[in-house]
């Protein structure tokens, strides 16, 4: 993954664009010097637990030339208690729904 700033906004590319800024077609076939000539430098994202940590926003690492992002602690709105009764809650509803289905097939 790759990413470039342009105008104060960074731009995340899954792959690189085929052609750019007056390289046509072979933009992907540059060596890595090359690339980075350009301002496309590679994006590294931290090892993370998505359920209990969130990444800031993407920014550039200066000192690695490398586009990164920081994660921290996930900020809860509800308690521990709010969140069991919403899913809790779900999980009824999703089973709630699969009996009615199952009725339904039963009536045809």
């Amino acid at each position: 993954m790759k990413a470039i700033e342009i105008n104060g906004n960074i731009k995340v590319y899954s792959k690189l664009p085929k052609s750019w800024e007056g390289v046509m077609g072979n933009f992907t076939l540059l060596s890595e010097e090359e690339i980075k000539s350009y301002g496309f430098y590679d994006v590294i994202v931290p090892e993370y637990n998505s359920k209990v940590e969130q990444l800031s926003n993407i920014f550039w690492d200066a000192g690695k030339e490398v586009f990164t992002y920081v994660f921290s602690n996930r900020e809860w709105v509800q308690s521990l208690e709010e969140r069991k009764k919403v899913k809790i809650n779900d999980i009824k509803r999703k089973g709630a729904g699969e009996k009615n289905k199952k009725k339904m097939l039963k009536l045809n």
